[in-house]
């Protein structure tokens, strides 16, 4: 009995002293959490983006193998006539060498199974010879019975998986993100309410900037943001996970800058497709009747029949204008004597500058898109200093956050911004001189010539 007591009592010891020895471990990591190589607990160590560095090496890298994955060539001739969903998906596979997961079940709910046939004629040229495997999905994807926008891909460990853009939607990821240097840069060694004012501008701008409306707090269903001892805990798609590295890393980028070298627009979030117009679609289109309310696709379709191009139009990147396939044309019928990039751009922005279109041809195939991007603008040289409380304390063109946003909104396109009720532009304030604005090319164009002009006005008045 003694003995059975004497074992039973250092059992528990032993389970003592090494709850105690886990204890203190958590404590010292829980003490070094403002360090550089803090990691949160329960947060798998592969998905901490930028806890040593700035910038992430695992996410970067993850990013361009997806990339390599979909920029891989493969042969036309592995796709034909009469071939079934199932069929085309595999023999892109096969040529691609790439792991494939259909997801049938909710193709299913639509009607979509595996004997659907795909489209009758592929677009791209014979004489193209091969394809990039991102092209093929892509049309493999939105002729599919008819059912356009309702198939979509994602990429998982290496393999693509195909099912509907509902459930890519709903495909998340937990990532962290080290953001204590944008802090320091924002608030250095201030602690309390003007450091969370700039932890909160910063996870402001990310809801603002990336997938808008996919925020929880925006009253989406996808995306949540958190933060803690200086680490951005997300929770979101893949896709809006690359546009959220490189909304990070442009604002490094440019609150390293000293405001008088930035002079111009350089592209900082997302793939900036060049404005020039391919040769293809510098040809003229003699005539072109629409039918009455003829939609957008409806019409492409005849211009690219007419001139004997291939034209794909990403629908995606022109959802915040709220221009869909459905959308009824609002430009001009007949179209005449005009280029056939024009006659696109008469069709789905003929109130808008053509620049704001980008065209580039991909395989023999022309795709369109909405050439809108978020630009990050350094204005620290034209804010009041902080020791000039208020505007009447200012010198003429010392300018604050909101006077800077109110010039942009009210004199470039100012029906365009969301604050007079538009779709297109945005703009935010960001502590640390930084504006954050999200507008068309043209738009942008403008804003530089602005910046520009009330950087020689203030220098003329300190130097007159």
């Amino acid at each position: 009995m003694n003995a059975s007591k004497k074992r039973f009592t250092w059992e528990h010891v032993l389970t003592l002293a090494l709850l105690i020895a886990s204890i203190s471990l958590l404590i010292s990591v829980l003490h070094r959490g403002t360090g550089p190589a803090a990691v949160p607990l329960a947060i798998e160590p592969a998905l901490l983006v930028g806890t040593t560095r700035p910038s992430s090496v695992d996410l970067e890298l993850n990013f361009q193998a997806d990339e390599a994955l979909l920029s891989r060539q493969i042969p036309l001739s592995v796709f034909h006539p009469g071939q079934t969903l199932d069929q085309a998906l595999r023999a892109a596979a096969d040529a691609a060498h790439f792991q494939l997961w259909i997801q049938w079940k909710p193709l299913e709910v639509l009607g979509i199974y595996r004997d659907t046939p795909i489209a009758s004629e592929w677009p791209a040229p014979a004489s193209a010879g091969q394809i990039q495997l991102r092209t093929a999905l892509r049309w493999i994807l939105s002729d599919t019975n008819g059912l356009h926008d309702t198939l979509d891909f994602t990429i998982d460990n290496g393999a693509i998986v195909i099912t509907t853009a509902d459930e890519v939607s709903k495909h998340t990821m937990a990532v962290v993100y080290n953001i204590r240097d944008l802090i320091d840069a924002g608030a250095p060694a201030v602690p309390g309410p003007i450091r969370q004012e700039v932890v909160d501008g910063i996870a402001g701008l990310i809801k603002d900037t990336v997938a808008r409306e996919s925020w929880t707090e925006n009253g989406g269903t996808i995306g949540s943001i958190r933060e803690m001892m200086g680490l951005l805990i997300v929770t979101q798609t893949r896709a809006n996970h690359l546009e959220l590295f490189e909304l990070l890393a442009a604002l490094r980028r440019t609150s390293r800058l000293r405001p008088e070298l930035v002079s111009s627009v350089e592209p900082t979030v997302g793939k900036t497709t060049s404005t020039s117009i391919p040769p293809e679609l510098r040809r003229t289109i003699r005539k072109l009747q629409f039918e009455d309310q003829v939609t957008c696709e409806a019409a492409i379709r005849e211009v690219a029949a007419a001139a004997g191009v291939a034209v794909h139009v990403d629908w995606k990147s022109f959802l915040p204008v709220k221009i869909f396939r459905s959308t009824p044309i609002q430009g001009p019928s007949p179209l005449s004597n005009v280029s056939i990039a024009e006659a696109i751009h008469r069709i789905l922005l003929p109130d808008e500058d053509i620049k704001a279109l980008s065209f580039s041809a991909q395989d023999g195939i022309i795709v369109v898109a909405l050439d809108r991007t978020t630009e990050i603008y350094n204005v620290r040289d034209l804010e009041a200093p902080a020791t000039q409380p208020s505007a009447a304390a200012r010198a003429p063109n010392d300018l604050g956050d909101n006077d800077l946003a109110s010039i942009l909104t009210s004199n470039i396109d100012p029906t365009s911004w969301d604050v007079g009720g538009g779709t297109i532009g945005h703009v935010q304030y960001l502590s640390g001189g930084l504006l954050v604005v999200t507008q068309t090319r043209p738009a942008h164009e403008k804003i530089v010539e602005l910046l520009r002009r009330l950087r020689e006005a203030k220098t003329a008045q300190h130097n007159p």
